[in-house]
């Protein structure tokens, strides 16, 4: 089912929190809608539930115009975050709920119901639970037996409100494959609400990242980490290093009054004076113990942190400011190598950086090649 927003907006109390916008949902795609708090996202997944009116424009299940449709008749499977669960229903009473109480004309028989709840409840791999109660579960078993009941009555279209945001992490990343393996096996459309990145980047085919009731960019996860669209989708999806100075020539300056030799970047390409920022994610630099030609960031290291399969280093800038603590990450091979220490002053070498500069909204990428024998090589594309 293709879902389409066309010009969709909304107000309450004269405060616009959906500016608008057109969005096109694919057919059997899984759509997160990502985005700070306030950002008009759980608004937007509400009036395509039929839960909340637009205020303009029109909305579209298919070809089916659903702007004016009561949330019963858009045949929508709604998952909440705290799982809404009737505390005095069995678990198979509450997946039942959906189908018993549909129209008489519409409603399954008796045994027809409980053959669908069985099934329901096999796939949600918690049939052994049938005859317990909402508070005789952990709260992942909770959560799948929402999901069930949302399903029950066969929606076009599945739409979960942060589904796992009450959960412990390691439930919610079990949920998530869970989820994401489901989702393939019935091939529905669905779109879900989540203020976590990792979930939206690791569960979903397409982000739409909203701020201030605007859609930012609406992309695949590789792309949007690849190719953001603007500063703020760079700023939002993870933690970001700013170097902020003047262009000047071939170098980016960070100028400081009490400071001979001001920190810089050289660029390798000549650019017009100005204003700019360089954006570098955590695994875009290196750490060096001396400095690279034309480069001379000096660091100290804060604090080293092993996460996983990296170990990510804290850093703040020695002869340049960097508004706020930068950070690198190197795998567990590459810290046993260098054996930096916490205290320890060593120089940034960029690998890949981004630039912002002129009022350009997406930014410039830039890649240094360097070697023990070769000062880097700045090769500038827009891509």
């Amino acid at each position: 089912m293709t879902i389409t927003l066309a010009q969709v907006s909304k107000e309450f109390h004269r405060t616009r929190v959906i500016e608008p916008m057109d969005l096109e949902i694919r057919d059997g795609e899984m759509l997160a809608l990502l985005g700070p708090s306030g950002s008009g996202k759980t608004t937007l997944l509400r009036m395509i539930a039929g839960l909340e009116s637009c205020d303009k424009g029109r909305i579209f299940f298919g070809e089916r115009d659903v702007t004016r449709v009561h949330v019963r008749q858009r045949k929508v499977g709604f998952v909440f975050q705290h799982y809404a669960l009737f505390e005095h229903l069995t678990i198979a009473e509450n997946v039942a709920f959906g189908l018993e109480v549909l129209p008489r004309r519409q409603r399954p028989d008796k045994k027809t119901i409980a053959d669908k709840v069985a099934q329901l409840l096999r796939m949600v791999r918690l049939e052994h639970l049938a005859g317990r109660y909402p508070e005789q579960l952990s709260g992942g078993q909770r959560q799948r037996i929402a999901l069930a009941r949302a399903l029950a009555t066969e929606p076009d279209v599945l739409l979960l409100d942060e589904p796992f945001g009450a959960l412990d992490a390691q439930v919610r990343k079990d949920l998530r494959q869970w989820l994401r393996r489901l989702h393939d096996k019935l091939g529905f459309t669905s779109v879900f609400v989540t203020h976590d990145q990792e979930e939206a980047l690791e569960l979903s085919d397409r982000v739409a990242i909203l701020h201030n009731g605007r859609i930012e960019q609406v992309d695949t996860p590789t792309r949007l980490f690849s190719h953001p669209a603007n500063q703020f989708v760079f700023d939002f999806l993870g933690h970001v290093n700013r170097f902020s100075g003047r262009l000047n020539g071939q170098h980016l300056q960070q100028d400081s009054d009490d400071n001979p030799s001001p920190a810089q970047l050289d660029l390798q390409q000549d650019f017009s004076d100005g204003a700019a920022e360089l954006y570098f994610r955590s695994h875009e630099l290196e750490l060096s113990p001396a400095p690279v030609s034309g480069n001379n960031l000096q660091v100290r290291i804060t604090a080293i942190s092993p996460v996983g399969t990296e170990v990510r280093i804290s850093l703040e800038g020695v002869n340049f400011n960097t508004g706020e603590l930068w950070e690198t990450a190197l795998t567990h091979a590459d810290f046993a190598e260098l054996r930096p220490e916490r205290g320890q002053l060593m120089y940034i070498r960029p690998r890949v950086g981004h630039l912002f500069y002129a009022d350009q909204a997406t930014p410039l990428t830039l890649h240094w090649e360097s070697g023990p024998a070769k000062p880097p090589l700045a090769v500038v594309s827009s891509d």
